[in-house]
This record gives C-alpha cells, sequence and structure tokens, in this order.
C-alpha cells in the first residue's frame, strides 16, 4: 500500500514538472502562443537584443534582418513585427535603403545671388553638412567664391556711366546652425537658421577716379556678416531665402555712392 502511495507521489511530482517546463517554453503572442525549445528561446531573445542594438543606430536594414530570422522561428511575436513596420517605416523616412545607414556627414555644390538697392552678388562653391536632415539640428559650413557687382554706375565715381559694373570678389565662409522644426513630407523638412559669414578679399576694381585718392580700392580686406535663414532641406537638396547684414563695411568708406550694408537672396545646394 505504502509503495502504491509513493508510486503516485512520484508520477504526480513528474506531470506538475512536466507541466512546468511547457509553460517555460511557452511565447504569449495576443490569443495564440508557440512552443519553443529552450534553445530556441535564447536564440529568439538574442535575435531581440541585436535588433534593438541595430535600431538605435538607425541600421534599420540590419536590425529588420534580425527580426525577420526571429519571426521565422517564432511566427507569433507581435513585438517584433511591430519593429519590422518601424524598420520599414524608418527607412523610407531617412531617405536611405534597408541596408543602409544614414550618414551624419555630407558634402555638396552651393550657388546662390543676393541683392539689395545698388549692389548684388553671385556665390558658388562648396558645403559641408553635418546632421541628418531628419535630426533637429543640422550645421552647415562652407567655403565660396562672390563676385561683387554694381548693378548700375555712378557719374561721379566712373569714367562712363555703365549699367553694370565689378566691384571685387571675395572668398566667403558661411557657418550656419539650423533647426529642422516641422514635417514637409516624408522626405522634406522645413528649417530656420542662424549663422555667421567671414569674407576675405580676393581682388577689387580700381576705377581710379576718385578725386583725393586713386588708389583706393572699393572693397574692403574683410568682411562679418550676419546670417538668417529659412528653407526646405531634403536628402539631396536643400534651398532657402536668407538675410546678410555686414557688421562692418563691404565697400570702403571712401566709396559712399556703393555703401550697402544689407543683403536678401536665394541659396540652393545639392548634396551627394
Amino acid at each position: 500500500m505504502i509503495k502504491k502511495i509513493l508510486l503516485m507521489g512520484a508520477l504526480l511530482l513528474g506531470s506538475m514538472s512536466l507541466q512546468a517546463q511547457e509553460v517555460n517554453e511557452t511565447i504569449s503572442a495576443g490569443p495564440s502562443t508557440v512552443k519553443l525549445s529552450e534553445k530556441q528561446l535564447k536564440k529568439c531573445e538574442r535575435l531581440m537584443k541585436d535588433a534593438q542594438w541595430y535600431f538605435k543606430r538607425k541600421e534599420f536594414g540590419k536590425a529588420k534582418e534580425k527580426l525577420d530570422e526571429l519571426v521565422a522561428i517564432n511566427p507569433k511575436d507581435a513585438q517584433a513585427k511591430v519593429l519590422i513596420e518601424q524598420c520599414e517605416q524608418n527607412a523610407v523616412t531617412y531617405g536611405v535603403s534597408a541596408d543602409e545607414k544614414p550618414n551624419k556627414f555630407s558634402f555638396g555644390l552651393t550657388v546662390g545671388m543676393d541683392f539689395f538697392k545698388l549692389n548684388y552678388g553671385v556665390h558658388v562653391g562648396f558645403t559641408a553638412r553635418y546632421g541628418h536632415y531628419t535630426d533637429l539640428v543640422n550645421v552647415t559650413a562652407g567655403v565660396e567664391y562672390e563676385a561683387q557687382q554694381s548693378y548700375h554706375g555712378r557719374k561721379g565715381y566712373l569714367e562712363d556711366y555703365t549699367r553694370s559694373v565689378t566691384i571685387g570678389g571675395q572668398l566667403i565662409i558661411p557657418v550656419l546652425v539650423k533647426f529642422n522644426f516641422a514635417k514637409c513630407s516624408k522626405t522634406t523638412r522645413f528649417y530656420t537658421g542662424v549663422g555667421a559669414e567671414a569674407g576675405l578679399k580676393l581682388y577689387t576694381k580700381d576705377f581710379n577716379v576718385y578725386a583725393y585718392n586713386p588708389s583706393i580700392p572699393m572693397m574692403n580686406s574683410e568682411t562679418i556678416a550676419g546670417l538668417v535663414q529659412v528653407g526646405v532641406t531634403s536628402r539631396h537638396f536643400d534651398v532657402g531665402l536668407y538675410y546678410r547684414r555686414y557688421f562692418n563695411d563691404l565697400v570702403n568708406k571712401e566709396f559712399p555712392a556703393y555703401q550697402e550694408n544689407d543683403r536678401v537672396g536665394f541659396t540652393a545646394t545639392y548634396f551627394f
């Protein structure tokens, strides 16, 4: 009798142990469940950790590969399916394929023009951008050449009354901090930016007509300006309108007819 009781107790304990093991090897996924072995459970946990790590680094292609492998083992994993959808959406939003990590550094070609009343300038050069266009903050810096012109000559300062005359040429270095504050579409952002610009004279036009000192060049050797800019940016394109204010004079004070320290302009950059 005692042996029968002990045998029944052993069978009962074995049954309870087997049920507990089955519970531990089951992953809940909504109303249904999938039974996995201990080895499969560990592999799924490892795949999820890897996928989350890649996701944080914005390497959505690699994250999706890990999640696809996880779903192949456990088709009922709801968390993995949600993350797969997020990977696909973010890959589109960031403007890159699912296998490419967004590059924080990009370089491009810039062209633009500005004017104000009498004088105007045309510039071309290179721009570097740090930050992806979907980031809240981008920083851009450029090295450009700008040709300074006067739209109308003045009889008192020129030998001939010409429609357009050269004042000089500058090497300009604009630096801006841009805030991508609004979403225009999946692949574009509105931004506003502030910054400064340093200018270094490359050459200047000497009209040799100034009554007191013909050797005075029209353009000053160095300039410092402030910039305010608004526009639209994307992975490859950046277009904007800006206001420039010179803190010191672009044109030598000996030529008061050309004194203009304000500019409004348009600029466009293509990033590779």
